[in-house]
């Protein structure tokens, strides 16, 4: 008798031990990957509630981002094993990569895509010369951070990005840009401008834009050289994107929506997300792509494409993409000409 309730006790213990255990899985997760999902929805509460105007609901925007940062490293990963490149770990460092240590994260500086907004956001109060970079710390840790630190870059349709360029170069001059300005200037000036004064020699504020796009497509390349300023150079060319794994590809074109993706990946503090507050500017440079791309030739334009294929290709960006509307009239204008009524 006394044996029998004995072992009734032991069932009735052990019943109790499972309920308890599973409770406990339940609430708290069941190994690692249920952690990194509790973590990973901590994170994503935080982004929401400094760009709730960006979420419809959690999943929603959780997977739509998940979606968009697959697609974009894959075509990446394509380009890299189509031309060969991918896994050159024998290639330097970039000198462009900048690393916060205190977040944990490693930009590759990309100009013309909010790059001086994101280095304050990311380094607070120092000049954008100053900030750490990776190719600066010793090897080994160097080799940690490119293993366990968050690795993000910002892109931006190319042929729009050339003309952001240029009216940042040789339009709105700054005293920063002025070394910038006489190189190029000068061999603009020089090369394709026959009549060029000597005021216009000593000034360089009249550069158009005609003449800084022969400029590259008859003295450019699609290599690094010193006519492929870093300002308008290849990413391909800077950012080691076929040796070092992205984490995280964001696009100028969808810039707000990015950097709350941006917020979540790194697992910000509610204090340090609060700087990652991005509003885009009204520009006119879209709107007038194609008033300044009219006055050239569309043989320019195809250089220009040539040029510049592995950004179109690696991030996703098509030809002639914005310039589409140019070749059609140009498709029109020829099929007028080649008419007998006309």
């Amino acid at each position: 008798m006394m044996l029998r309730r004995g072992r009734e006790f032991l069932r009735t213990l052990l019943i109790l031990v499972i309920i308890l255990a599973l409770y406990g899985a339940y609430k708290w997760g069941f190994g690692s990957e249920a952690r990194y999902d509790r973590a990973e929805s901590v994170t994503l509460k935080r982004a929401q509630s400094h760009f709730p105007h960006l979420y419809v609901s959690k999943e929603g925007f959780h997977s739509r981002q998940l979606r968009r940062q697959q697609e974009r490293k894959e075509l990446i990963k394509n380009f890299c094993k189509r031309t060969g490149k991918v896994g050159l770990q024998a290639e330097p460092i970039p000198p462009r990569i900048s690393v916060n240590e205190s977040l944990k994260i490693i930009y590759c500086i990309t100009p013309k895509c909010a790059s001086r907004e994101i280095r304050l956001m990311l380094f607070p109060g120092v000049n954008g010369v100053n900030t750490p970079r990776l190719y600066r710390q010793p090897a080994d840790k160097r080799a940690m951070m490119l293993e366990t630190y968050l690795k993000f870059t910002f892109v931006r349709e190319p042929f729009e990005r050339i003309l952001s360029v240029y009216k940042d170069k040789f339009v709105h001059l700054r005293r920063t840009d002025r070394p910038i300005l006489e190189f190029h200037g000068t061999e603009i000036l020089k090369n394709f401008r026959p009549n060029a004064t000597r005021q216009a020699f000593t000034k360089l504020d009249d550069i158009t834009f005609r003449e800084f796009i022969q400029y590259l497509v008859t003295k450019g390349s699609n290599e690094t050289t010193p006519v492929m300023d870093f300002h308008w150079d290849n990413y391909v060319n800077f950012c080691g994107l076929c040796s070092i794994n992205y984490d995280f590809i964001g696009h100028y074109e969808t810039m707000e929506e990015d950097l709350a993706g941006l917020v979540a990946a790194a697992g910000m503090s509610a204090e340090d997300a609060k700087r990652f507050s991005y509003k885009k500017k009204a520009s006119d440079t879209s709107a007038l792509l194609l008033q300044y791309y009219s006055q050239i030739p569309l043989e320019w334009i195809d250089i220009l494409g040539w040029m510049f294929r592995a950004n179109l290709e690696m991030f996703g960006y098509s030809f002639p993409g914005p310039l589409k509307s140019l070749y059609k009239e140009r498709k029109h204008s020829r099929a007028q000409t080649a008419s007998p009524l006309s």
